[in-house]
């Protein structure tokens, strides 16, 4: 198939200034300063550098195609700094799908910015460690979520011994093994509260919970406000 590509010369000085603000739009992302983040996309809302990559003059489909492309874009850089894939990518996924069913610019401009908050905290909430093993512990961790998860289990899989993985990893992490898992699992069901409509008992089973009121009582634990309570406080 013969097919012509051209650049529209034309326009080449929108093209530019939009790529210099999505390069500074994930660097302040990706560096967690999220004012100055946020204040770039009201920016690129506002002032409408956001070009019509389809060519079909569809203005919400443009921004659906920027703020997919731009889901990318974070999920790779946080990937990078740290950040488990799984959780980056499942991320990516949830608000890909939440823009496809979006049809407003407003409810899309809302969307940009919890996008932008969300993967700030993630690079944000990074726990920094030196130790590879410890640093490949909290990847299986992280992928193997819905699970459950043993001590013995993560021990085996990062070749140490029971006794010197619990040592290392309260050092490197400042937290217990199963403090941790806990911490990790509440502000993925955070997310997942916030962010979709499954009800509380699947959030629960899917990120390894034995019940939904052990959940209940451990995200009241830990965010001092029941499970329903946070999703109602978050429309």
């Amino acid at each position: 198939m013969d097919i012509n590509i051209h650049y529209p010369r034309e326009n080449i000085d929108e093209y530019y200034k939009n790529y210099k603000m999505e390069i500074s739009l994930i660097n302040k992302i990706c560096t967690n300063e999220l004012d100055e983040a946020l204040n770039i996309w009201d920016d690129l809302i506002n002032k409408g550098f956001f070009y019509d990559i389809s060519g079909n003059k569809d203005t919400i489909r443009s921004l659906k195609n920027h703020m997919i492309g731009l889901c990318s874009l974070l999920c790779h850089n946080v990937i990078v700094r740290g950040v488990s894939p799984y959780t980056a990518k499942a991320k990516t996924k949830a608000f890909i799908s939440l823009v496809e069913k979006t049809s407003s610019i407003i409810e899309l401009t809302a969307i940009g910015k919890d996008i932008i908050t969300a993967y700030s905290k993630q690079v944000s909430s990074l726990v920094k460690v030196e130790d590879e093993c410890i640093k490949k512990a909290l990847n299986y961790i992280h992928n193997h979520l819905g699970e459950d998860i043993t001590l013995d289990e993560v021990a085996n899989e990062v070749c140490l011994s029971k006794c010197y993985f619990c040592s290392q990893f309260k050092k490197e992490t400042k937290m217990t093994f199963s403090n941790y898992l806990t911490h990790i699992r509440i502000e993925r069901s955070k997310f997942l509260l916030k962010h979709s409509d499954k009800s509380i008992l699947d959030i629960a089973i899917s990120l390894g919970f034995s019940s939904q009121s052990y959940f209940s009582s451990q995200f009241k634990k830990h965010t001092n406000m029941s499970p329903k309570k946070y999703r109602s406080s978050m429309l």
